[in-house]
């Protein structure tokens, strides 16, 4: 069972210094991307995150081509970053505070 609360539940003054308290101890060790334009991301310490980029990608217009299923497909990750281009990414921060807790 998954030990985290869902952070989007969180809605008091301290849920960004918790998030930010979290973040600072998980790395990321997997990235598979899922339908309709979820990414199902694995952290180091057992947790996993389901990603709705597809919210992403209407909230922020220059994350357009992310829409090319081929492009979206080829996301790569780094450290505390996915990424797809030099223009598309997002960090564990913002994966953390809008992602969706996934229970085993």
């Amino acid at each position: 069972m998954n030990k985290f609360p869902k952070l989007g539940a969180w809605e008091t003054a301290d849920s960004r210094y918790c998030i930010s308290n979290l973040y600072d101890k998980m790395k990321l060790i997997n990235i598979e991307p899922k339908d309709d334009y979820i990414l199902r991301i694995y952290l180091d310490d057992d947790s996993v995150v389901d990603f709705d980029v597809k919210a992403e990608l209407e909230r922020i217009p220059c994350y357009k081509s992310l829409y090319d299923k081929a492009l979206f497909n080829a996301v790569q990750f780094k450290n505390k970053r996915i990424y797809w281009d030099d223009q598309c990414d997002f960090h564990l921060d913002q994966i953390l505070e809008r992602g969706r807790w996934v229970t085993k």
